[in-house]
């Protein structure tokens, strides 16, 4: 059985989790990593998307293709599509979602905000998230307001 290893241990690579409806993708969030270009304690987070190809398990994209931004945590609640190619990643502390789709190529932003999803008002906003199995609606919690937030993505519109 394969490991897959965080950065670093303070990253808390791997608190949060999905799996695809096969088994075979894997989403691992690291809500406080820094990126490899920023300074320590940025907890800018991040989320790497993996498939296993029958011996092993292969990162989707690059290190920086689900990349939170500075102190914004992203990764602090993960889903996956059921067939792993859509990923919903939250960001509690900033108040935000980012929804990415595997092209098979590389991650892009769903939607007309690059894939950003975010309500100022809503506080705790991103600190669940659910996706559909089609990966075309996500819902999130605003949890210290006890709100659900659903949006749905029109393929048509990319909205």
């Amino acid at each position: 059985m394969e490991t897959i290893y965080g950065l670093q241990p303070a990253d808390e690579a791997g608190k949060r989790v999905a799996l695809s409806a096969d088994g075979q993708t894997l989403a691992v969030a690291a809500h406080k990593n820094d990126g490899n270009d920023h300074p320590t304690d940025s907890n800018r987070g991040h989320v790497r998307v993996y498939r296993h190809n029958g011996t092993g398990w292969n990162q989707l994209g690059g290190d920086h293709d689900i990349l939170g931004d500075t102190s914004t945590s992203l990764g602090f609640s993960v889903s996956l599509s059921a067939d792993g190619n859509v990923v919903a990643a939250g960001a509690e502390s900033q108040r935000y979602l980012r929804v990415m789709r595997w092209t098979g190529i590389a991650w892009e932003g769903m939607g007309q905000n690059g894939g950003v999803v975010s309500d100022a008002n809503a506080d705790g906003f991103g600190s669940e998230v659910a996706i559909s199995d089609d990966g075309h609606t996500v819902l999130t919690s605003a949890r210290y307001d006890g709100d659900m937030h659903p949006y749905a993505y029109d393929v048509d519109q990319n909205t």
